[in-house]
Formats: structure tokens, C-alpha cells, sequence
């Protein structure tokens, strides 16, 4: 989850069963889109940002490569203000809606609290979420503010994952429930912020209510969490689509086991009474499967479950899907796919993900309490990753099972196994291939 639900879509039938799919972004996964005035800018797991400008049908990248940003890796991005915020994992980058006039917000505080997750245009300003707390964009004074929005002595709730905006409330998803701020408030006091969580609200079948997506249908909200059930952990967060009814303060709540495909949701859209949701399934370990979309009458909760692999789309993994300017755009595992019927007549700047095997630094280093191992794989392969002290003693299997080619990402928390503050290696096997690198986790 992750980006604000105010421009209009149509989900129609006709469109969510559409043949004719355009792949227009190759071997990068791409986790969000927007577009306006005929500019489509889309963001990447770690391949930076691309742009479309439709009317020259040339796309362009921006990558640390061609030193635009400092970080290939971004959650998420919005078109507002005649700018694009772009979400990154070091800070908020921003530019015009051209590409060009580039910025660079750089939070106080150190690494977390540049991990920018989440960012929603409101009226006035651009709200951005991060791993420690919020930022705005003043539209007025062109300037950004930070707040620290942890509530009830609770640090977890202060971890922003997704942002929803209404026009009276702002909805804080966190990684221990959801936030409502009422707009007009001082943000910082905690009587501004009503916080659900297991107390109040959602059930104890979780042991953090991690927050992934969040929309908002009058008086009825949708909250879908995070698939994250380590084997060190399995009962982390697992999951589920949420329906929560303020009048009659009523929870209800959807999973496999009432037919969805997949626990996880990566993002819900809702239009009329109709809703659709990516679903996802975690795989422990290392990364995630893609359970395809949801689709869902709100009125009477009848569902079915939509998979384009049928339709050329190569990966199930959809991490957002919008209609812009009356065209629909998927953004999944594999890269972007559009209803748009003209193709880009080149790409400039692109840096393609490598075609071999790599082990990447993990980001960021050093760190407390996570960190991301991250490695590309050129073929579907049985992989090892384990963890040693400083001495060679093995410390921990991270990854010991086959999987997928592409690039991969792992969670590395401290907590989960036990570890003091120091230098540690992280050795990755791939048949006959090997590579170490280090890490130092502080604290």
C-alpha cells in the first residue's frame, strides 16, 4: 500500500477484463503509478522512476545511476502542486511534472525517518509517511514540516505504512493500527488522533496490526494489512482484508478462509460499490506471491478473484492498478502494463536490472533494528542465505528453499533473532556460486 484515492477510476467490468494489456515497462517491479496532462510517472522497487510524455512517446528513467537520486529504491509517488513527490528510501525527491527541476528533501533524524513509505495529496498539502512519524508539503509556503505522531507511548504507531485522506480526516496507517486524525487539530496532541488497534477493534489473530492499505466509503472503511509470517514468527501480522462499520461499530473480516487467494494486501481501490484489492501471500524467507486481484461488490460482499496471466501479464504480483485519463494501468511484479495503445518510441537513460547473479549491499548499513538483503537471480534456483558473527559461527538460515529469478528482497530484523549490536556476515549460495558481504547493526 500507499498513494492518495482522489483522482476518479473506472473499474468496469469491460476494463478489468480488458485484452488488450501493452507492456511498457520491462524488468523492473513497479509498485505505483500517476499521471496528469498526458505526463505518466511510475515508481520501482530499485530501479528508480520512470516518465512517459505521451506526447513525444518517450519514456525516461531516473536512477542513482544517472545521479538523479541517491537510491534506486522507492514506495511510492504522487502527482500534486504541478510536482512529483517521489517516496524514496532516503528521503522525499522531488520534481517538475517534465522531469526536470529536481529536489531533494532530506529529514532530520538520520536513516529511519528518511524511509519515506507512504505519501497522499490533500488540498493544502502533500502528506508523506515515514518510519518515524509524518511529514507535509505546504503547498503555500513551498515548504515541509515533520511530526512525531506516536500515540499512547506506542512507537510502532509512529511507523507510517499507508495514507488515506477524506475531506474532514486523515487516516494514518501504521505497523500497530490505524491512526484518524481530524483535520484542523494539532497534529501532535494526542487528543487529535483516534487510534484502532486490538483493543478496540480488530481481532487478536496478529500480533501487530501492520497496516498496508487503506479506503474509505462513507461511513464505511476498508483496511487491508501487511502477509508477514516469518517461520522465527509466524504470527507477526497475518494478514486480511478488514470492513469496519463506524455507525454500528462493527468489524468483519476477509481471508482465505472466506475465499479470498491471498492474506496480504499490496492496495485497495473503491469506486461506487464496487472495491479491488491486489492480494498477496508471504513466503518465508524472502519475498511474497502474488494471489491476483480481488473484486468486490460492497453492497452485498459477493467476490471473485481476477488473475491476468491469461491476458500476457507475466507476474501476479499487482501492486496497483488505476485508470488515468481513461486508461487503465497496472503496475505488477514484472513492470507496467497499460490499456494506452501507442508505444513508447524509445527510452532514454534506462539502466536495465542485471542479467546475472548479484548480491547487493544491504540498505541500510549500518542499522537498527532492519535492514534490506537484496539479490538478483538470472534463473529460478535453490538459493541459501545465512547469517555469521564476526568469529565464522553461523548465526542464523535466513533462505534455504528454491526461488524465482529477479530480484529479491529480504527483512532482516534484529529482534526476531536475537541479535547484539556488532559486524556480521550474510553469505548468499546460489548452486555453485557464492558471495559475502558485511553489515553492522548498532544499537
Amino acid at each position: 500500500m500507499k498513494i492518495s484515492l482522489f483522482l476518479v477510476f473506472l473499474l468496469s467490468s469491460s476494463f478489468l477484463f480488458t485484452q488488450s494489456w501493452n507492456k511498457v515497462i520491462s524488468n523492473a517491479e513497479v509498485i505505483a503509478v500517476d499521471s496528469k496532462l498526458n505526463q505518466v510517472w511510475a515508481a520501482t522497487d530499485n530501479n528508480g522512476v520512470f516518465y512517459l510524455n505521451k506526447n513525444s512517446g518517450i519514456w525516461r528513467n531516473y536512477t542513482s545511476e544517472n545521479g538523479y537520486m541517491v537510491t534506486n529504491s522507492t514506495d511510492c509517488l504522487v502527482i500534486a502542486a504541478g510536482k512529483v513527490f517521489i517516496a524514496s528510501t532516503y528521503g522525499i525527491y522531488y520534481c517538475g511534472i517534465n522531469g526536470n527541476n529536481w529536489g531533494h528533501y532530506v529529514l532530520p533524524g538520520g536513516y529511519m525517518p528518511n524511509w519515506i513509505r507512504a505519501v497522499a495529496d490533500d488540498d493544502t498539502v502533500v502528506w508523506f509517511g515515514t518510519f518515524q512519524g509524518i511529514a507535509t508539503y505546504s503547498k503555500n509556503s513551498a515548504s515541509f514540516k515533520t511530526y512525531n505522531i506516536t500515540k499512547n507511548s506506542d512507537g510502532s504507531t509512529n511507523n507510517i505504512t499507508t495514507i488515506h485522506v477524506t475531506p474532514n480526516e486523515v487516516w494514518f496507517g501504521t505497523e500497530n493500527g490505524v491512526q484518524v486524525y481530524k483535520k484542523g487539530l494539532n497534529i501532535t496532541a494526542d487528543s487529535s488522533r483516534f487510534l484502532y488497534n486490538k483493543q478496540n477493534g480488530f481481532d487478536n489473530l496478529s500480533q501487530y496490526i501492520s497496516v498496508k492499505a487503506i479506503a474509505v466509503q462513507d461511513t464505511i472503511v476498508w483496511i487491508g494489512l501487511e502477509d508477514y509470517t516469518p517461520a522465527s514468527n509466524p504470527n507477526y501480522c497475518k494478514g486480511g482484508l478488514y470492513r469496519f462499520n463506524r455507525n454500528a461499530n462493527v468489524w468483519q473480516r476477509f481471508d482465505k478462509s472466506t475465499g479470498l487467494s491471498g492474506n496480504g494486501i499490496h492496495f485497495i481501490r473503491i469506486n461506487s460499490d464496487s472495491l479491488i484489492a491486489g492480494l498477496f501471500t508471504y513466503v518465508n524467507g524472502v519475498s511474497f506471491t502474488g494471489n491476483g486481484l480481488l473484486k468486490m461488490n460492497t453492497a452485498n460482499l459477493n467476490s471473485q478473484i481476477i488473475n491476468y496471466s491469461s491476458h500476457g501479464v507475466g507476474d501476479s504480483n499487482y501492486f496497483d492498478l488505476r485508470t488515468l485519463d481513461n486508461e487503465l494501468w497496472l503496475a505488477a511484479g514484472d513492470g507496467l502494463y497499460t490499456t494506452y495503445d501507442t508505444t513508447a518510441t524509445s527510452v532514454e537513460n534506462n539502466n536495465n536490472l542485471p542479467d546475472n547473479f548479484v548480491l547487493y549491499q544491504n540498505y541500510p548499513n549500518p542499522f537498527n533494528p532492519e535492514t534490506i538483503i537484496s539479490f538478483h537471480l538470472p534463473a529460478n534456483t535453490h538459493v541459501s542465505l545465512k547469517l555469521f558473527d564476526i568469529l565464522g559461527n553461523e548465526i542464523a538460515q535466513l533462505v534455504d528453499e528454491t526461488i524465482q529469478a529477479g530480484l529479491q528482497n529480504y527483512r532482516l530484523t534484529s529482534h526476531n533473532h536475537q541479535l547484539s549490536a556488532g559486524v556480521y556476515f550474510y553469505q548468499l549460495r546460489a548452486g555453485d556460486l557464492i558471495s559475502t558481504k558485511k553489515m553492522i547493526l548498532l544499537k
